[in-house]
């Protein structure tokens, strides 16, 4: 994405359209010290798409200023109609949510869909906050599911440890009520209080979601452990997969760090979860895991 932003330019995510054209998404720094959101599109053979945002000062990408703070995008997924859903976290002032969840809806032109948090103070794009008290809410993944409905998943702050995090909206960017608590999940392992990062979602034919990323007894990216939830279309965690909905598969010894980064249904009944293990002799090294997830 060289040329977009100012000196730092992060790709987090990659996905091709059916027409073999490339989306690059991340953020990029700001003149001003902060991060936006950024898009491009290249053609099957490497070079920028100029019909993506075409009218725009660089054509082939976007870059989209949330509140003029630290804005990431995190992950994008292609939707109906050539439509891209990007999803990541903005922060915004005081008292107002501080980083929350954002999602961005860009149509295949790259213009913000105004269909799309129609009322929002900047349509195409909706921001959520989740953790209370102005804390930190971090989206890492999105999925659309069968009724094109988006799914957002990352972590929350609840108190100076973090909990698994899952928002739903309707196509039209509002909060889908009928989802957790009026469209917002926050789930902790426990027992106690226990630090979890959620890296990735997939969802199962059924519309069952399986999270995928760590939990830690004190905090995670220090002594986690791989975790995969899993919840009820309605957001409710399904209590019959693995121990009250939860799996946690420690691949390290001792208090050595794992952590999974993505997961993808690899056959209807099969999950494999990519990431990294501590281990004593070569350190931190590459870890695959495959779990059952048949019903």
């Amino acid at each position: 994405m060289s040329g977009v932003g100012g000196d730092d330019e992060h790709i987090w995510r990659l996905a091709v359209q059916k027409d073999g054209k490339i989306v690059a998404a991340g953020h990029v720094a700001t003149a001003a010290g902060g991060e936006d959101f950024a898009v491009a599109r290249y053609l099957p053979d490497g070079r920028l798409d100029r019909s993506f945002n075409s009218s725009g000062s660089l054509p082939g990408t976007v870059v989209t200023d949330i509140e003029g703070g630290r804005d990431q995008l995190r992950d994008i997924t292609l939707g109906t109609r050539g439509r891209i859903v990007a999803a990541g976290s903005a922060t915004l002032p005081a008292v107002r949510g501080g980083t929350s969840f954002t999602v961005a809806r860009y149509l295949r032109d790259g213009s913000l869909d105004p269909s799309f948090g129609s009322g929002e103070p900047r349509p195409g794009v909706v921001v959520t906050p989740m953790a209370a008290n102005d804390d930190l809410d971090l989206a890492e993944s999105v999925v659309i599911d069968r009724h094109d409905r988006i799914l957002a998943g990352g972590s929350a702050d609840a108190d100076g440890r973090f909990d698994l995090a899952l928002a739903r909206y309707r196509p039209d960017g509002s909060l889908d009520r009928r989802f957790g608590d009026a469209g917002k999940v926050l789930a902790n392992v426990g027992p106690g209080s226990t630090d979890e990062d959620l890296a990735g979602l997939a969802l199962q034919p059924d519309g069952r979601i399986l999270a995928g990323g760590s939990t830690a007894a004190t905090e995670f990216a220090v002594d986690g452990d791989f975790l995969l939830a899993r919840f009820r279309d309605d957001g409710t965690l399904d209590r019959g997969f693995g121990r009250g909905g939860f799996v946690i598969t420690r691949t390290a010894p001792g208090e050595a760090d794992d952590e999974i980064f993505d997961i993808a249904l690899q056959m209807p009944n099969r999950l494999v979860a990519a990431g990294e293990c501590d281990q004593p002799a070569t350190g931190r090294d590459v870890c695959l895991a495959r779990y059952l997830v048949s019903p």
